[in-house]
């Protein structure tokens, strides 16, 4: 049998899904995976634009008005506990913030949206980067501390 796939907004930022509809996607309910899109909040979860490394050309500086909640205060202070929680580990922000989507049980796929060869084989090995207890627990912490920044402007 087939899973069907619902698509979501979910990130590290905006995880509602978990406590709305996640228990839904088990096998032993509607058997549904979900196809994650906004995993990086729009690039904001690499931390580009919290250390000024982003280019003239990447989305919030050629659209500022896109997704205002991927940018606000609370999910920018929240993004970059995350960032530097990747950093001890080893790891990008955009690495930590994929990997934590295809660790959960009920996501089917990520959506990426690379705009270089760079970006792309980043997303791809981010897929196959197992992430510690330790991790995934300092994750949890960080999000108990904030729930859903992005539904905080």
């Amino acid at each position: 049998m087939s899973k069907a796939r619902l698509a979501r907004d979910f990130s590290l930022l905006y995880r509602s899904f978990e406590s709305e509809l996640a228990e839904a996607c088990s096998p032993k309910h509607h058997n549904l995976t979900l196809l994650v899109y906004g995993a990086l909040n729009g690039g904001a979860l690499s931390g580009k634009y919290l250390d000024g490394s982003a280019s003239s050309s990447a989305r919030f500086h050629f659209a500022p008005t896109f997704q205002p909640r991927y940018h606000a205060k609370a999910a920018a202070e929240t993004t970059a506990e995350y960032v530097a929680l990747a950093k001890q580990h080893g790891m990008s922000g955009a690495t930590l913030a994929q990997a934590w989507c295809y660790s959960r049980h009920y996501v089917g796929s990520v959506i990426i949206g690379a705009t270089s060869i760079e970006q792309l084989e980043a997303n791809w090995q981010a897929a196959c980067v197992p992430l510690s207890e330790e991790v995934l627990r300092r994750v949890d912490d960080i999000h108990v501390a904030r729930r859903n920044p992005n539904l905080i402007d």
